[in-house]
Formats: C-alpha cells, structure tokens, sequence
C-alpha cells in the first residue's frame, strides 16, 4: 500500500499529528497560530525567517495590578503591596522547592501561616494563594478568578498583599516551572 505523506512544518516545530484513513498520516498546525518574523538578508540575498520571541510578563508588580483590577469590578478597595508579606509569600515558595510538594500544607504538617509570622507580620485576617506554571500576570489572576477558592482570597476582606514568584525551579515531576505565591493580609 502506498502512503501519503504531507508534512506542513513550520519553524521546524511539529505541532500535531493526525491519522486521516488507513496508511495515510498528515502533520499540521492549527491554523491559529500565527508566526511574528524578522527577515534578515544574507549575503546570496536571500531572505531568512527568524522567529521574534516574546518574553511572557509575569511580575509581581502586574499580579497586583490585576489583581486590584479584578477589585475594582467588585467594589472593593485595593490591595497595597507589604514587604513583610513578600518575604512570606518567598519563604512558602522556596519552603516547596526545598521539601518537593505543592500544597498550602506541607507534607511535614507547616501551614500557611507559620511563614506569616516568620516574617513577622501580625494579622487579623490572612490568605494564601499559589500559581504553578502559569507564565504571565495575566494567567495566573484569572486562574485564581475562575477558581471559587481562590477568588475568595482575591475578593476577601484583606488590605494588604505579598507575592513571591520563583521562575525555572523543579517541582514534583517538572524539571522547570514557574511558582506564584500570593499572601494576603489585613495587619492588627
């Protein structure tokens, strides 16, 4: 039986593969995607295609800002940035690198607000939000909105935020990733 091949290859990367009938096998790529290039002129003037690559913005600095955004839709005042919830929401972050888990609890019973008062920040109220993976600011808040949980501590009754992000670190079973922390809190 012959067989067809068609390969659609684009920048060299194989984005799908689809089996179309017996014995025929045809490589695409969703039709949505679309390729932002450079052409740069060589020396027999032909022109090469180089892929201009975007750095994805994730910072605390627009976790924040989204944040707040999302605030503003439901009336409520924004969080302010506190060094001392910084220095938490960086302490649970490494506290999961160093001991291999991804939870709010660690395996070795550490809860949230054991890193609260490491950093000595005394609360009234106080809440904990983690990102994993997510690769910009934008993500990471709306996973935390579309996530009942989560948006509780997005919408809560806090004054106060920390965030801790943790870029290229192996977790569990990912050789890199990308943690967010967010601590929330309303001070004595």
């Amino acid at each position: 039986m012959k067989r067809a091949w068609y390969i659609g290859l684009t920048l060299n990367v194989l984005l799908a593969v689809t089996l179309l009938g017996a014995g025929t096998w045809y490589f695409t790529r969703p039709a949505t995607v679309v390729t932002e290039v450079n052409t740069v002129s060589t020396a027999t003037k032909a022109t090469v295609a180089r892929p201009i690559v975007k750095a994805p913005t994730l910072t605390s600095t627009e976790v924040i800002q989204f944040t707040n955004d999302y605030r503003a839709t439901k009336g409520l005042a924004p969080l302010v940035e506190n060094e001392l919830l910084n220095q938490s929401a960086c302490a649970k972050a490494q506290h999961m690198v160093d001991n291999n888990y991804w939870a709010h609890d660690a395996p070795d019973g550490t809860t949230p607000w054991y890193f609260f008062q490491q950093a000595g920040y005394v609360y009234d109220k106080a809440g904990e939000n983690l990102g994993n993976g997510y690769t910009t600011s934008s993500a990471v808040v709306n996973g935390w909105i579309n996530s009942p949980s989560h948006e509780l501590n997005l919408s809560g009754p806090y004054t106060e935020t920390g965030i801790c992000i943790k870029t290229d670190v192996a977790l569990l079973f990912k050789k890199s990733t990308i943690l967010t922390v967010a601590h929330y809190g309303t001070p004595y």
